[in-house]
């Protein structure tokens, strides 16, 4: 289970989601920001407000962007098609980043070892 963000992002502020929530996948993030968006824009319309200029930034658990959903989009479903294309995009760039990132440690990590070895050597030397 990864940890998502969800940042509400208005016209003149931005509340950061400090706490985040587990979930299982992007594509959950999704329908989950989707649920909230339209409760909050029914909650905005009964107080006249309109929800149109809100959004919802999701993000993982570095900080980094998932996918963005406009309230207008989920107010208008007939309009909204899901970018499950870009949450995959998404999705297999992490991947691919975390794939590089253990490749790096595991090099790292055998330059220690031979240097470990190569210092162990030498102090048996002396």
């Amino acid at each position: 289970m990864a940890r998502y963000f969800f940042h509400l992002v208005a016209p003149d502020e931005t509340s950061k989601d400090e706490i985040g929530t587990e979930l299982p996948s992007a594509e959950a993030a999704y329908l989950e920001a989707c649920e909230a968006a339209l409760d909050i824009s029914f909650e905005m319309l009964r107080q006249r407000e309109d929800p149109s200029r809100h959004a919802f930034e999701v993000t993982d658990e570095d900080g980094h962007v998932v996918f963005d959903i406009p309230f207008a989009e989920v107010t208008r479903p007939a309009q909204r098609v899901p970018p499950f294309g870009e949450i995959h995009a998404s999705i297999q760039r992490h991947r691919e980043r975390a794939t590089r990132a253990a490749s790096e440690v595991r090099t790292n990590v055998t330059r220690a070892q031979a240097l470990l070895n190569s210092t162990r050597d030498l102090l048996a030397r002396i």
